[in-house]
C-alpha cells in the first residue's frame, strides 16, 4: 500500500471515530420512557398513519466506517428504544439483527449489527 493511501485511510479512520461520538447521547429519555416503546420486525399492527423520524444505523453517513453492534437482539431492542425515546418518537419498524461477522462461529463472535426506522403517529 502506497503512504499516501495509508495516510488518507488514517485520516477517515480518526474522522470515523469522532464522528461516532457526536451521535444521539443514549439516555436522553427516561428508562420508564424508552421500555414503553414497541419494537416491531414490520409495520405496526392496526396501521396508523405515521412519519419517519429516522433511520438508525443504515443510513448515516458514519455507518460506512463505523458499525455500532450488540452482544444480544435483546441489547440492540434496548438501544434502538432509547433513541426513539430520545427523538420522541413512537416506536420502532422494520428492525432487525445480523450477525457481524457471518464466517465465524457465533459462540466464537456473538456481535451483531441492528437497524430500524423510529416513526412517530399522526
Amino acid at each position: 500500500m502506497n503512504r499516501l493511501l495509508r495516510r488518507t485511510l488514517a485520516v477517515s479512520a480518526c474522522c470515523a471515530s469522532a464522528a461516532g461520538c457526536a451521535g444521539i447521547p443514549a439516555n436522553t429519555g427516561s428508562a420508564t420512557d424508552a421500555d414503553k416503546i414497541p419494537v416491531y420486525d414490520s409495520e405496526p399492527p392496526r396501521y396508523r398513519s405515521y412519519g419517519m423520524l429516522k433511520r438508525l444505523w443504515v443510513t448515516s453517513w458514519s455507518s460506512a466506517a463505523v458499525v455500532q453492534s450488540y452482544g444480544s437482539f435483546e441489547e440492540g431492542a434496548a438501544d434502538l428504544r432509547n433513541q426513539a425515546a430520545a427523538l420522541g418518537g413512537d416506536a420502532v419498524i422494520n428492525f432487525n439483527c445480523t450477525r457481524l461477522n457471518a464466517a465465524s462461529a457465533p459462540e466464537a463472535d456473538p456481535k451483531l449489527i441492528c437497524n430500524g426506522k423510529i416513526i412517530k403517529y399522526r
